[in-house]
């Protein structure tokens, strides 16, 4: 049941990264006067598809306390630590077209590595 928690969080969390990155891209880029700057982060929040993003995580907070109650967090923190930079970075080529470095995608092989042997060992 642990790693069910732990999976929902890492989806809602993907979720919510991959909406506010969507909608986000339509607003206007950010203005460079601090007072300019809190208006427009403060006004972001109140869009609906930037809430619900925020919803999302706080779901996925939820989740993660849950998990938290079963699992040791040495075990399950790399766990979704890992899958978030994957998950999210996939995300990003695929839905924006994002481009990746050779580097980078050797690191995303490694980091699916990681996770194998960490989580099957």
């Amino acid at each position: 049941m642990g790693y069910l928690y732990v999976s929902l969080t890492i989806f809602l969390i993907v979720f919510s990264q991959l909406l506010m990155k969507w909608r986000i891209a339509s607003f206007p880029p950010l203005p460079a006067p601090l007072d300019q700057k809190l208006f427009y982060l403060l006004g972001s929040v109140f869009d609906p598809f930037i809430f619900g993003g925020f919803f999302a995580a706080f779901l996925g907070s939820l989740c993660w306390i849950a998990a938290m109650t079963i699992l040791n967090i040495s075990h399950a923190y790399p766990i979704l630590v890992c899958a978030l930079l994957v998950l999210v970075t996939i995300g990003g080529v695929v839905l924006f077209g994002e481009r990746l470095s050779t580097m980078q995608i050797f690191g995303i092989v490694l980091i699916l590595f990681g996770i194998g042997f960490f989580v099957f060992r």
